[in-house]
């Protein structure tokens, strides 16, 4: 009886190898955001309210828009990838002030605003998150934040200036230009046809 050539069996044990990390997924990166603010407390009902409140005068600024993006060519994702982010300051807050948070206009699918007034945590950057979905296909949103001072017995001062959130959704990654790209080699695929070159040249090496 022949036998086996040992240069062969060295090359299929590689390809079956080669299969096999095929065939795990790249790992995600982890992601996680510390939380921007917590819900502002009031007063006991039985604690009665100063006769003056001085409300702080808020001001808004966007710093930035993040949104959900797809898998790319290289098949990498981290666990961030679905999510959809606004990046904002609020100047003027004073420490026992609350921020009561008005929306108008489109919010992004599946945004859940604050309806409780929210109380920034010191040295923390404000955002609004939510699940924007793993993919570069994005609808376009608009609206307008406005930022009013609540005091602890739940009056109200001036509200701020309206500041304008808007994204226009997909075309804004791609000029305007909806851009096709192939989709990067299937990790499974690549598994099969190694696999099926390791498993021939093991027979071949017995005959």
């Amino acid at each position: 009886m022949p036998q086996p050539n040992f240069k062969h069996l060295v090359m299929s044990t590689l390809a079956i190898a080669t299969a096999l990390a095929f065939v795990s997924p790249n790992p995600a990166q982890a992601c996680s955001y510390a939380e921007s603010y917590a819900p502002f407390e009031f007063a006991p009902d039985d604690e009665k309210a100063p006769d003056v409140a001085n409300f702080p005068v808020l001001e808004l600024a966007l710093e930035r828009i993040s949104r959900g993006k797809g898998v790319d060519r290289s098949g990498g994702t981290t666990s961030c990838d679905g999510d959809g982010l606004i990046d904002f300051t609020i100047s003027g807050w004073q420490e026992g002030y609350g921020i009561h948070l008005d929306f108008e206009g489109t919010l992004p699918d599946n945004f859940l605003p604050p309806t409780h007034p929210i109380e920034p945590l010191e040295g923390r950057p404000l955002y609004f998150l939510w699940h924007d979905g793993s993919t570069d296909d994005q609808e376009p949103f608009s609206f307008t934040l406005t930022a009013t001072p609540v005091d602890q017995w739940g009056r109200k001062g001036q509200p701020s200036a309206p500041l304008l959130i808007a994204h226009p959704g997909s075309t804004s990654d791609s000029g305007g230009c909806n851009v096709t790209t192939a989709p990067p080699a299937s990790p499974l695929s690549a598994a099969l046809i190694a696999l099926a070159m390791g498993f021939a040249l093991i027979r071949r090496a017995r005959h």
